[in-house]
């Protein structure tokens, strides 16, 4: 994996506030000193979560401000210090966190329905923080109640684990892939990895480069990755899944090393769409742009053989070598797929087609990665 920044992609400001029980207050769109909390990406568009001003702020992926929906109250629609948020199948999760419930939207701010309420029962909240979705199931932190609830995407209730008896006890923010729960404490330092059943597996936690701060801003799991944003050192780390380093990224470096960093250049949230990831930044009010595979760490002789393969003078086999080399040098990073079950046993046209206008320069790394994408889903190439 090869991580390089490309652009910051906009500025976003404050806005609005005011208003009570229900309604109130209007949004605006000048920088103001709050800082946003969740970071999602979905359907091309980019949502913000604010819990100072208790709204959702949503912008395409060219920096225009496409919508602003919640305000402050506790109706159906709005919002009280809203805090982490997830999106599946076009709909918007975000924990309601001040009003102890979830509320669910479409993309286009639609109210749909909520579920919790104030509470230790099941299926109730005193403090939702994050959310995941994985395997049709929504699963919630609550450091308050010192659990995780697990719900349906109805948001009927399903299951619980509480890890207090373990090292975790404030369990706040969560990413899932696939049979894996990541978890940080608002209390102790560390990642902490739990099976869907919440069983632990193993946690891992240090302080220097390549090893965990003392708090963790925001988790993201990419292919078989974790991303950890660390505002207090300002940089995001990149671990296994058995908590092994890879690497680090970051946002902003001081030139003069004894000069620490401020709180409000520091990373803060951090989201997946289309080969990139993007870095919300407290205080600073901007979102940076980084690609998820270091384009100018592809050796040459890998880009020559998409174009001798797709020119037919070398085999399939000799090209899927140079994929598997990219995947297995982790130079690019492809997310693990399952496989379909009827596995095709050639490469379509299409691919070979994208190889060789890529060795020419004539689509960008992000569309022969789609092609690629395709052979893991289909089996051709395998991903461990």
């Amino acid at each position: 994996m090869s991580v390089s920044q490309t652009q910051t992609v906009f500025a976003y400001g404050g806005g609005g506030g005011g208003g009570g029980g229900g309604g109130g207050g209007s949004g605006g769109n000048s920088p103001s000193s709050y800082n946003p909390y969740g970071l999602v990406v979905g359907d091309d568009m980019l949502f913000m979560s604010h819990s100072a001003w208790n709204h959702i702020k949503v912008y395409d992926l060219d920096s225009i401000l496409l919508d602003t929906f919640g305000d402050f109250g506790i109706k159906d629609g709005f919002l009280i210090d809203p805090y982490g948020m997830a999106i599946h199948e076009n709909m918007l999760y975000v924990a309601d966190t001040g009003n102890y419930r979830i509320q669910v939207f479409t993309t286009t701010g639609e109210f749909m329905f909520s579920f919790g309420k104030k509470g230790v029962g099941d299926g109730q909240f005193q403090k939702p923080y994050d959310i995941a979705i994985e395997q049709n199931m929504i699963f919630v932190t609550d450091p308050k109640n010192k659990r995780i609830q697990v719900f349906d995407l109805d948001g009927n209730f399903i299951s619980k684990f509480s890890p207090s008896h373990d090292n975790l006890r404030y369990p706040s923010e969560i990413t899932v892939s696939e049979d894996r729960i990541f978890l940080t404490d608002t209390k102790k330092a560390g990642i902490f990895v739990y099976d869907l059943d919440g069983n632990p597996i193993t946690e891992f936690n240090s302080k220097g480069d390549g090893e965990k701060a003392e708090s963790s801003n925001d988790l993201l799991t990419y292919g078989n990755h974790l991303l950890v944003v660390d505002g207090e050192n300002n940089r995001i780390q990149v671990f296994d899944f058995e908590g092994n380093y890879i690497q680090m990224f970051g946002a902003f470096i001081p030139q003069n090393p004894n000069v620490p960093v401020l709180k409000n250049e520091a990373p803060h949230s951090i989201a997946y769409s289309n080969n990139m990831f993007y870095v919300g930044h407290t205080g600073s009010f901007n979102v940076k742009t980084y690609d998820a595979y270091g384009t100018n760490s592809i050796p040459t002789w890998v880009k020559n053989n998409a174009g001798w393969w797709a020119d037919g003078d070398i085999s399939d086999s000799a090209f899927i070598d140079g994929i598997e080399y990219l995947i297995r040098e982790e130079i690019i990073m492809v997310p693990m797929t399952k496989p379909h079950s009827e596995e095709e046993s050639s490469i379509p046209e299409w691919v070979k087609n994208n190889a060789g206008w890529w060795a020419d320069g004539q689509i960008p790394d992000s569309a022969f990665i789609d092609g690629i994408e395709y052979l893991v889903k289909s089996g051709i190439i395998q991903v461990a």
